[in-house]
């Protein structure tokens, strides 16, 4: 999942010794929600994602996935 690839690298740039404030400050993502993520208790959104993958030297593709036909 995507927002699981983006907490991957923000924790790595964490690691690293960037501070969630710098992130957050970068990003435009609160530094409460930013800390609420790592820790498990929020999701990331599609604007954070985006954000956070300019900021990380992200890049996102999303691609359709084939339509599965159920029948009945």
């Amino acid at each position: 999942m995507v927002s699981e690839t983006v907490k991957k690298y923000l924790k790595k740039a964490i690691k690293n010794g960037e501070s969630l404030r710098s992130i957050s400050r970068r990003s435009g993502v609160d530094a409460s929600t930013l800390s609420r993520v790592l820790s498990g208790e929020r999701e990331l959104t599609a604007r954070h994602i985006d954000a956070l993958a300019d900021v990380l030297r992200l890049r996102v593709v999303l691609t359709k996935t084939a339509q599965r036909e159920v029948g009945g």
